[in-house]
């Protein structure tokens, strides 16, 4: 996916020697961020796709782990241990403000002081209805905060699948990451190359990109 070079080569440039990918789904990005640290940690709520991410990759610094319940974090992973968190298209689908900051809330908790969380988000502040190679942003006339919207994302096998997704805007995000403490917060609109992507990526933004500080 178009946003994933930007998260990786802000991950190269950190040096991190632990990372942790919370909702890794799969693992296509996660292996690819496994070679820039010495330990990394992939969460995620589904055993089925776990077992598909460790069967697609045997490195030895990686650590899989089921997480039910966020609350629960502290009970299985170390306090500040993490020098990266990424976070790639899952705020996305937690549909209550008060679960964002929770979830926030307890990452704060696992990032070492100075280090930095990345967010990756769909862009329908910017996009929606916008149809692009990986995704289509379906449009629900005017969306507004905690809305559900449906996001279509397109496979190799030409069966595309809707995923339920909820919009809240970039500063909604922002000011909640505030709220739980993190700073320099910044956002990273991306687009595309046009040699590279549709002339829908170099024209509208699919994603971006939240960067913050503990």
């Amino acid at each position: 996916r178009l946003g994933h070079t930007m998260l990786l080569n802000f991950i190269s440039n950190q040096g991190p020697k632990n990372i942790l990918d919370y909702g890794c789904g799969s693992g296509d990005l996660t292996k690819e961020i496994s070679q820039y640290a010495e330990y990394v940690l992939w969460l995620d709520i589904s055993s089925e796709l776990l077992k598909i991410a460790e069967s697609n990759n045997k490195a030895t610094n990686i650590q899989y782990r089921k997480i039910w319940d966020i609350n629960k974090l502290k009970k299985i992973v170390k306090w500040k241990l993490f020098d990266v968190i990424t976070l790639n298209y899952v705020l996305c689908t937690i549909p209550l403000k008060i679960d964002l900051s929770n979830i926030l809330s307890q990452l704060y908790g696992l990032l070492k002081d100075n280090w930095k969380i990345y967010i990756q988000n769909p862009n329908r502040d910017d996009s929606n209805g916008k149809s692009f190679k990986t995704y289509t942003l379906n449009k629900k006339g005017n969306i507004k905060s905690g809305d559900l919207v449906i996001t279509t994302l397109a496979t190799n096998t030409n069966n595309p699948f809707d995923v339920n997704d909820y919009f809240y805007t970039q500063w909604e995000y922002t000011e909640l990451l505030q709220s739980v403490g993190y700073k320099n917060i910044k956002i990273h609109i991306i687009y595309g190359d046009s040699n590279k992507w549709r002339q829908a990526e170099s024209t509208y933004s699919p994603c971006y990109i939240i960067e913050a500080v503990k």
